[in-house]
C-alpha cells in the first residue's frame, strides 16, 4: 500500500499516511475532531496511474491546493512540497521518497514563483495571440475597404480615359466635317485621275484587240486574255464612277457618327458624375472607419511591443 508524508505547518511534525485515505472531522482514516471548520467527511487522497490526487468530497468550507480552491468531487494532482489546506489545517505533502521537510517552505515559495511566472508567461502568450488575431482581423478589414475604394476609383479612372478617347475621336470627326469640302474636291480629282488612267488602259486594249483582229495573226487564247483584261478595266471604271457619285453621301455618315459620339460623351459624363458621387459617399462612410482602424492598430502595436519587451518578465522578477 503506497504512503505519502504530511508535514504539519502548525506543529512542524511529519506523519506517514496510507492511501487511499479519506479525511474529515469525524469520518475517515485521518480525522480532526477539534477542528469545526472541517466537514464530517471532508476529502480523500488517492492514487491513479502512479500519480497522487486529492479530492474534495463536497465539504462546506472547501479544500485548497497551493491557494486554489478545489471543485467538489474533481480530483487534482498533488506533488512534492504542494501546500494542502482545509479548515484550520495546513500541510506540505511529500509523494516521493526524495521529499524532506527540511527547507520545504523555501522550495514551496520557489515553486510558487515558478508557477506564477508560468502563469504570467501563459497570460502574455495568450494576450500576444489575441493581439495578433485582432491585428490580422483589422488589417483584413482595412484591406477590404481599401480595395473597395480603389475599385471604384479605378473604374472612374478608366471612365475618364474613355471620355478623353471619345473627345479625341469626336474632334477628328468634327475636323473631317469642317474640311469635307476640301476633302471632297481633292477626292474628286483623285477619282478623275484614276478614271482617266483606266480609260487610257481601256483605249489601249481596244486598239490592240482591233489590230490583232485585223491582222488575223492573233491566237484565240491571247484574244480571250485581252478581252478578259478589258472587262476587268470596265468594272474598275464603273466602280470609280460609283465611288465618285457616292462620296458626297459620306458627309451624312460623318454627321451621324458625330451625333452618336456627342450622345455617348453625354452618357459617359453622366456615368462619371454618378461614380464621383459614389466615391464621395464611400469616402464619407469609410475614411473615418479607416482612421479608427489605424488608431486601433497603433494601440495594439504598443500593447504588443510592451509584451514583447518583457513587461511580464519584469513583474515576475518583482514577485
Amino acid at each position: 500500500m503506497p504512503t505519502i508524508k504530511l508535514y504539519n505547518n502548525l506543529d512542524k511534525s511529519t506523519v506517514d499516511i496510507n492511501i487511499p485515505c479519506q479525511f474529515g472531522r469525524e469520518t475517515g482514516e485521518v480525522t480532526f475532531p477539534e477542528d469545526d471548520s472541517v466537514s464530517t467527511l471532508h476529502g480523500e487522497i488517492l492514487q491513479s496511474d502512479s500519480s497522487i490526487f486529492i479530492l474534495d468530497l463536497g465539504s462546506t468550507n472547501g479544500t485548497y491546493v497551493n491557494d486554489h480552491r478545489l471543485e467538489p468531487n474533481k480530483k487534482v494532482l498533488i506533488q512534492d512540497d504542494d501546500l494542502v489546506e482545509f479548515g484550520e489545517q495546513s500541510f506540505h505533502v511529500g509523494v516521493t521518497k526524495e521529499f524532506t521537510p527540511k527547507n520545504v517552505h523555501e522550495r514551496y515559495q520557489q515553486k510558487k514563483t515558478e508557477r506564477l511566472r508560468e502563469m504570467l508567461n501563459a497570460s502574455k502568450t495568450e494576450k500576444l495571440h489575441s493581439i495578433v488575431g485582432k491585428e490580422k482581423t483589422l488589417n483584413q478589414k482595412k484591406k477590404q475597404i481599401q480595395e473597395q475604394l480603389n475599385q471604384i476609383k479605378e473604374k472612374y479612372k478608366k471612365g475618364k480615359v474613355a471620355e478623353k478617347s471619345l473627345h479625341e475621336k469626336k474632334s477628328i470627326i468634327d475636323k473631317n466635317i469642317t474640311n469635307f469640302p476640301d476633302i471632297k474636291a481633292k477626292k474628286s480629282l483623285e477619282f478623275d485621275q484614276v478614271k482617266k488612267t483606266l480609260f487610257q488602259q481601256k483605249t489601249d486594249l481596244d486598239d490592240k484587240i482591233k489590230l490583232l483582229n485585223i491582222s488575223g495573226d492573233a491566237e484565240e487564247s491571247e484574244l480571250q486574255k485581252l478581252s478578259k483584261n478589258l472587262e476587268e478595266i470596265k468594272i474598275k471604271i464603273d466602280a470609280v464612277v460609283e465611288d465618285k457619285k457616292n462620296f458626297p453621301k459620306k458627309i451624312n455618315l460623318l454627321k451621324k457618327n458625330q451625333q452618336i459620339m456627342e450622345q455617348t460623351i453625354l452618357e459617359t459624363a453622366s456615368k462619371l458624375r454618378k461614380v464621383e458621387h459614389i466615391i464621395s459617399e464611400n469616402e464619407k462612410k469609410y475614411l473615418p472607419i479607416l482612421d479608427k482602424i489605424e488608431i486601433q492598430l497603433a494601440q495594439l502595436k504598443r500593447e504588443r511591443e510592451k509584451l514583447e519587451n518583457g513587461t511580464s518578465a519584469t513583474k515576475t522578477r518583482q514577485l
